[in-house]
């Protein structure tokens, strides 16, 4: 059965005010991984947001998925635990996790955590 496309989004309080996070699971042509969209903010009030699209298209089969970071406007540390989560998923799943479009900003602090290997490819 092929992956459908999928879009889930996240409207959550924080301490700061609204967090919103919208994501878009479409799957790619056969044999090549499916794409995540994600637009607006990654951070601990959303981060369960993407895991559980990431858990969901494990459970239907997708291993292999590019995640598109270009529309990311925000991240903090739950954020990008998230991000590491979701690889260590579907790396477990023997697939792999591949950001695309990362924003500066992420790129840099994914290199002062010493991961820029999660942002490459």
């Amino acid at each position: 059965m092929p992956l459908p496309t999928v879009p889930a989004s996240a409207d959550r309080a924080t301490g700061c005010g609204l967090a919103h996070l919208d994501l878009v699971l479409r799957p790619g042509p056969r044999g090549a991984p499916a794409l995540l969209h994600a637009s607006g903010e990654l951070e601990a009030a959303t981060a369960d947001l993407l895991l559980g699209v990431v858990d969901s298209a494990l459970q239907q089969g997708c291993i292999e998925l590019e995640v598109d970071l270009a529309d990311v406007t925000f991240c903090d540390v739950r954020g990008i635990d998230a991000v590491l989560t979701a690889r260590a998923h579907l790396r477990a799943a023997g697939g792999e996790l591949h950001l695309q479009q990362v924003q500066p900003f992420l790129r840099h602090v994914f290199r002062l955590l010493r991961l820029g290997e999660a942002v490459e490819g």
